[in-house]
């Protein structure tokens, strides 16, 4: 154990909080600049969430026991997984092989997700309330999160290019607010310390 004297008094670095309140502001004008490079990015970060979020539903699917699952998990989440898996799998290769496929394309891709895992969440909820199952399930969570991605898909398929360029928008002028926050926050937190 190592004791330090009472008279140590701690004084904070502020430049680690600084240097993150720049980059975040960097983030934001690199996203209002350069709207089709990050929107690349953005994609395929989406396409590593669907992986992940695929494998964990056909885990769930694989691993609930036998009775359970019999009762509770529907054939739509084992769906919901495998189509997790492929568009993220498209979602990542098909830049790399067709040149010409831009971001559009994948916010289809990603409007089709939002239809599927909307229908399985209100599914889900559907079978529980009358199953009877309730093992710790939300039912309006479900319903909540089904009504939401359904809501989502709708808006990305009747204006994709609209809505992926002002979401993007959004976002960049958020993380600047968010960064200049930042900045402001620590350098007072500085002075009265």
């Amino acid at each position: 154990m190592i004791y330090y004297p009472s008279t140590l008094q701690y004084k904070p670095r502020i430049w680690p909080f600084i240097l993150w309140g720049l980059a975040t502001i960097a983030i934001g004008v690199f996203i209002l600049v350069d709207t089709h490079d990050f929107a690349q990015i953005l994609a395929y970060a989406f396409g590593f969430y669907l992986l992940i979020s695929g494998a964990i539903s056909l885990a769930l699917a694989w691993f609930t026991p036998q009775i359970l699952r019999e009762q509770f998990v529907p054939k739509m989440l084992v769906w919901q997984g495998i189509l997790s898996l492929v568009v993220g799998i498209l979602t990542l290769a098909l830049p790399v092989f067709v040149a010409g496929l831009t971001w559009i394309t994948m916010l289809y891709l990603i409007a089709a997700q939002f239809l599927v895992t909307g229908v399985t969440q209100i599914s889900v909820a559907w079978r529980v309330m009358h199953t009877g199952y309730p093992l710790g399930v939300s039912i309006p969570q479900f319903l909540g999160n089904g009504v939401a991605a359904l809501l989502t898909a709708l808006v990305l398929l009747l204006a994709p290019r609209f809505i992926g360029i002002f979401l993007l928008r959004l976002v960049g002028i958020g993380l600047i607010l968010v960064g200049v926050g930042l900045i402001v926050f620590f350098v007072r937190f500085l002075r009265k310390s």
